[in-house]
């Protein structure tokens, strides 16, 4: 199902914010229903009257990643420190 919404975009068309009534500087589109999930976290862009999400600019998953990259740090600085210290010939 359709809706009639109006959207705030910044100066890249990322949307910013969305509302159901009229208001200057709003755009007027139709877009279905329900709208996506975190929809308003700066992830979604208008091009050409289309709303298109930008993984780049999703904040949620690239703290998913940020988060996924600092635990593999963890476990690597963990193996190369155990490696070194048997190198040296020190034991736990």
């Amino acid at each position: 199902m359709q809706k009639t919404f109006y959207i705030q975009i910044d100066e890249v068309n990322r949307i910013t914010d969305i509302i159901e009534i009229p208001y200057e500087g709003y755009r007027k589109i139709s877009l279905n229903v329900p709208l996506p999930y975190g929809f308003l976290n700066g992830s979604y862009k208008l091009l050409n009257d289309e709303v298109i999400y930008i993984p780049e600019w999703d904040k949620n998953k690239l703290q998913d990643e940020l988060n996924e990259l600092k635990e593999k740090f963890k476990v690597t600085t963990k193996a190369m420190d155990e490696i070194i210290l048997n190198n040296m010939g020190v034991t736990k």
